[in-house]
């Protein structure tokens, strides 16, 4: 692989890095809703941690517990309602999306950036 596009991959895999942990820290990301037949599906772009959803708090501590690192994580899930049917809601792309994830992830960019650099 030669050095510019080593650098480019790099820089990129950086950016969505840095992105992904940007959206859940600050909670930004655009959410849509979508009802069909008295159903209710929400769809968040980049991630459901959103302030300004008042529909944070149906969501149960199941749905809310971490899966593991990133691409392990719960992307969609159904939200129980007593009287109406249950809201699905798909959870964004980079749903649960922490701190911890973006130090492995940095480190392995990292890492993998040095291995094909020295190689």
């Amino acid at each position: 692989m030669n050095n510019a596009l080593c650098i480019r991959l790099t820089l990129l895999f950086i950016a969505l890095n840095s992105i992904a942990f940007m959206v859940n820290c600050c909670g930004i990301s655009p959410r849509f809703d979508f009802q069909k037949n008295h159903s209710c599906f929400e769809f968040f772009l980049l991630t459901d941690t959103s302030k300004e959803s008042p529909a944070l708090s149906k969501v149960g501590p199941r749905e809310q517990e971490l899966d593991g690192f990133w691409p392990f994580e719960n992307f969609y899930v159904e939200i129980p309602a007593e009287d109406a049917p249950a809201t699905r809601r798909f959870r964004g792309l980079f749903a649960g999306f922490e701190t911890g994830e973006f130090i492995f992830y940095s480190i392995l960019i990292a890492a993998v950036f040095l291995f094909l650099k020295l190689w």
